[in-house]
Formats: structure tokens, sequence, C-alpha cells
């Protein structure tokens, strides 16, 4: 589904504004559009999930002690 949101906005802006120049501008961004949808939507989910559960099983967020540094 995002592939398809992806090219079809990609299509769409296209044919009402023309702000690519050539064709391979246009297969450079399909080309990114499928990229974008095989790794970083599957670690952001995983991101997701991994808040949710910290949340409903109760854990404190642990960053560490971070000093302050003066300028």
């Amino acid at each position: 589904m995002g592939t398809f949101l992806s090219a079809s906005s990609l299509l769409l802006e296209e044919l009402t504004f023309h702000l690519y120049p050539s064709v391979r501008h246009l297969f450079g961004l399909m080309g990114m559009a499928l990229i974008e949808n095989l790794g970083y939507r599957q670690l952001n989910t995983l991101w997701r999930v991994q808040g949710i559960w910290q949340w409903l099983s109760g854990s404190q967020a642990k960053w560490g002690e971070m000093k302050r540094k003066g300028l």
C-alpha cells in the first residue's frame, strides 16, 4: 500500500505540475519510492511496537545519566 501511495502521488504531481525535466528523474524517484518501502517503514514499525510494549508493561525508558556542560 505504501508503494502504491508513493507512486501515485508522484504520478499525480507530474501530471499537474510537470516539475521534473527528464524521464530519468522520474525513474529515479520511482526507484526511491520502492526503496523507501523496503526497510525504513519496517524499522519504524518495530520502534513503534517496542514503544507500545514498554508503555503497556509500564517500564520506564532508561536514557542514562546526561551531564551538563557549560559554555
